[in-house]
C-alpha cells in the first residue's frame, strides 16, 4: 500500500526520513507554494493531483498535514488516515489557537523574525541533540516567510 506522509507547517519530506514501514511504499510530500488566501481544502487539492487514488493508499498527516489529510481523504479515499500532533475540527482547536483567529499573526512573520525566534522554537520543538537542531534550523529555511503566512492563515482559518 502507499503512505501519503505529509509534513507540518513549515516542514517538508525530511520529517519523515526515519520512517520505515516494510512492505509499503513511502511518498513524502513537500508543501506546493499556494497563492495569499488559500484554504486547506485547496491545500489538499494541490497534493491530490500528486495521488493516484485508483491505488490503495493511506495518510498520514503531522499537525497541519492532519489537517490537509482529512480535507485531502474525501478527494482521494484512503483506507487509513493518521493525523499525529492535530485536531480534527475547530473544536479540538487550542484556546490559545482560536484567540488568534482573526489577528492575523502571521502578518508578523519575517526572515528576521524567524531567525529570532530559533532558540525558542528548537526548546519548543524539543530539538535537544545536534542532529535534531540541525534538521529543524534547515526546516526553518525551507519556506520563505511569505509562504509560511500562507500556511498559518490557512490553518487559522
Amino acid at each position: 500500500m502507499d503512505v501519503h506522509l505529509i509534513p507540518g507547517l513549515g516542514a517538508d519530506h525530511r520529517l519523515f526520513a526515519r520512517i520505515d514501514l516494510p512492505g509499503h511504499r513511502l511518498i513524502a510530500h513537500d508543501w506546493p507554494e499556494m497563492p495569499v488566501g488559500s484554504t486547506l481544502a485547496e491545500f489538499a487539492a494541490r497534493l491530490a493531483e500528486r495521488i493516484d487514488a485508483r491505488v490503495p493508499h493511506a495518510l498520514v498527516g503531522v499537525s497541519m498535514g492532519g489537517m490537509v489529510a482529512q480535507e485531502l481523504a474525501a478527494l482521494t479515499r484512503p483506507r487509513h488516515i493518521v493525523i499525529i500532533s492535530s485536531w480534527k475540527g475547530p473544536h479540538e482547536m487550542p484556546a490559545p489557537i482560536k484567540v488568534l483567529r482573526g489577528t492575523h499573526p502571521e502578518k508578523l512573520l519575517s526572515k528576521a523574525f524567524i531567525q529570532r525566534t530559533k532558540p525558542f522554537v528548537r526548546w519548543q520543538m524539543g530539538a535537544d541533540t545536534p542532529e535534531e537542531v540541525a534538521l529543524l534550523d534547515a526546516l526553518l529555511e525551507v519556506h520563505t516567510a511569505a509562504q509560511l503566512q500562507v500556511q498559518v492563515d490557512a490553518v487559522l482559518q
